[in-house]
């Protein structure tokens, strides 16, 4: 990356940063000096920059703000209160539940039946949870947002019993006498009447979070499948200079935000930029939503379904193609990310003037032919390091050995030309870029499990990890003129890391507050 001077020695700088330069060409020592929120400078040696006045930050290594290219601010559920239940067990689970404070509702989220010690891969039940919650009603979503689990109390209050049918895009587990089991899948969800959280709560959730983002060393996030309600938090809190990072936005398909962008296009200001709609082509593969072309390895007779079919997802590419508008897409299996591409090339060809970007996120088990079709219709794969590493001890259980080269690689995709970008899909996996970043770069948890890494030839090297997550995040929402890089003129979003590459927080707008 060139380096350019457009200060003059002797003009004070607003700030000086200076630290060993990394970005995707590797690293260098250096400094960038920053006035009034931008760069304007990236240099050896920043003397003379430095005033009595200019503050002067060092940290071991430097990068452009790094941009979380997939993450819920709204917390899509974490709200203040719930139970968090990653416990190893159902049984310790259960135990977390029954010491539940407080009346009404019980809400939680986190489990994982796949690590469960006591009672491995098998579904949990609404009886089981009956036992720990009495008549209070409990909803508890799964690790991956796409399944929730319910006691007896809370499928009463949906009205779902075993008359119900299965709705389109979703799934009611059932018993062997055709009784809910307590368990919901994908749209299935939509039914439970959970009390929504007020909009000061809303906003003191996406504060915190926001700020916590600062803190992991982020500069901001794609907000993905955001609500009416949510997008009001995110505004109120910018208009009150109380964002701390910036959110660029894709609001759910069923809200009035969505009409608004279909007549109009992309909108904002400040830190809440209105980018597009996202959609869903099917659910996740923990819960056997994702939509696969061949049977579950572990589930014959079953390959998940479609949330957004092909029709649905054509129509909503065309009409916001035509508004220069971004479309994207969750999908997981290969059915689902071959039905997406089909929707892109066919809205592509409708609207061949339009320069807006098109998305497939997750693009977790894309099969060889269509790996190709990503850079030939421009289409961002939006992938997440560390859901390679969470799901690693269990893929091969619903993919087979045929289908596991299939999964989780970037590296493939990159080499087909593909404009791979990085983010975490919090609160589903932590929240910070740090664990990402080592994922990427080791195919292991942080604890270096599995040794040697789980299909370590999908590596990515540490620089092009980091430009996953700035230049690569920039270009995906069209920002890489203002934000993505260390050069002059961009606006002086900047993430600092220790020497082992720990996050020290971030500077947004050329301030650290």
């Amino acid at each position: 990356m060139m380096w350019m001077m457009l200060a003059f020695a002797g003009e004070p700088a607003d700030r000086v940063v200076r630290g060993e330069l990394w970005d995707g060409d590797g690293g260098r020592a250096g400094a960038v000096v920053i006035r009034d929120g931008r760069i304007v400078a990236v240099v050896a040696d920043p003397r003379d920059h430095i005033g009595p006045d200019t503050v002067v930050t060092e940290a071991p290594f430097i990068t452009a703000g790094f941009v979380d290219a997939h993450a819920h601010p709204d917390g899509l559920g974490s709200r203040l209160g719930e139970l968090e239940l990653g416990q190893s067990s159902l049984a310790s689970t259960l135990q977390t539940v029954a010491a539940a404070p407080g009346s009404g509702w019980i809400l939680g989220r986190g489990w994982d039946q796949n690590l469960w010690t006591d009672t491995p891969g098998a579904w949990p039940t609404a009886t089981q949870l009956d036992a720990v919650t009495g008549a209070r009603p409990a909803a508890l979503r799964r690790v991956d947002e796409h399944a929730l689990w319910l006691n007896h109390a809370a499928l009463k209050a949906a009205g779902i019993t075993a008359d119900t049918p299965d709705p389109p895009g979703g799934e009611i587990l059932r018993g062997p006498d055709g009784e809910p089991s307590g368990v919901l899948v994908d749209e299935a969800m939509a039914a439970v009447p959970i009390p929504p959280p007020t909009p000061a709560e809303r906003q003191a959730q996406v504060r915190a979070v926001a700020l916590e983002a600062r803190r992991a060393g982020l500069t901001g996030m794609h907000a993905m499948y955001v609500s009416d309600e949510a997008l009001a938090a995110f505004r109120a809190l910018d208009a009150r200079g109380e964002l701390p990072i910036r959110l660029w936005v894709y609001v759910a398909i069923d809200s009035e935000a969505a009409k608004q962008l279909m007549a109009t296009g992309r909108s904002g200001s400040g830190r809440v930029k209105i980018m597009g709609v996202k959609a869903f082509a099917d659910g996740a593969l923990g819960s056997r939503g994702a939509w696969l072309s061949a049977d579950y390895s572990d589930r014959p007779g079953h390959r998940g379904k479609p949330i957004h079919d092909g029709a649905q997802l054509e129509a909503l590419a065309t009409g916001l193609l035509a508004q220069d508008a971004q479309l994207a897409v969750h999908a997981i299996g290969d059915r689902a990310v071959h039905t997406t591409l089909d929707a892109f090339a066919s809205a592509r060809a409708k609207h061949p003037e339009s320069t807006a970007r098109l998305r497939v996120e997750h693009a977790q088990i894309v099969a060889p032919a269509d790996q190709s079709r990503f850079a030939s219709l421009g289409a961002i794969a939006s992938m997440q390091p560390t859901h390679a590493t969470s799901d690693s001890a269990w893929v091969s259980d619903r993919l087979g050995a045929e289908r596991v080269p299939w999964s989780y690689a970037w590296r493939d995709l990159e080499r087909a030309g593909a404009r791979v970008v990085f983010g975490s899909d919090y609160p589903i996996e932590p929240l910070g870029p740090a664990l990402g970043l080592h994922a990427a770069i080791t195919r292991t948890h942080a604890t270096g499990e599995p040794v040697g890494g789980w299909r370590p030839e999908q590596r990515f090297t540490r620089a092009e990890a980091i430009r996953a997550f700035t230049e690569r995040a920039a270009y995906a929402v069209h920002e890489e003129a203002n934000v993505g890089s260390l050069s002059a003129g961009q606006v002086a979003d900047l993430s600092l890391w220790t020497a082992d590459w720990q996050p020290l927080g971030s500077i947004v707008d050329g301030r650290d507050d």
